[in-house]
C-alpha cells in the first residue's frame, strides 16, 4: 500500500540528499529514520522503567563475560550473578 505525503521542497531535498549519500531511496531513508526513532523511543522507555525501579538495571558486563568460569569476576548486579550461578549449576529458573 502506498500513500502520498506532502512535505516541503526543502525537506524533500534533504531526504533526497541523505538517500543518495546512503545509497537508498527516499522511501528507504524514511524507513531507516523511523527505525532509529523507534529504537531510541524504546530505549528511553526501558531507561524510564529502570529509573522507576520497575526493571532491574542493565547488566554491566556482556553475557560472554558472565559465563560459568567468570561468574566470580562478573560486574553484573548481584541478583543477575546469583541467577546465572543457579542456571550454571543446573537449577531451573522461572
Amino acid at each position: 500500500m502506498n500513500k502520498t505525503v506532502e512535505v516541503s521542497n526543502e525537506i524533500y531535498e534533504q531526504l533526497e540528499r541523505q538517500a543518495q549519500a546512503r545509497g537508498l531511496t527516499v522511501s528507504g531513508t524514511i524507513a531507516q529514520l523511523l527505525e532509529k526513532v523507534e529504537t531510541k523511543r524504546r530505549e528511553a522507555f526501558f531507561e524510564e522503567m529502570r529509573a522507576k525501579g520497575i526493571l532491574l538495571p542493565k547488566s554491566r558486563c556482556p553475557p560472554s563475560q558472565c559465563s560459568r568460569s567468570s561468574l566470580s569476576k562478573c560486574k553484573a548486579s548481584p541478583y543477575l550473578s546469583a541467577l546465572l550461578r543457579s542456571a550454571a549449576d543446573g537449577d531451573v529458573l522461572l
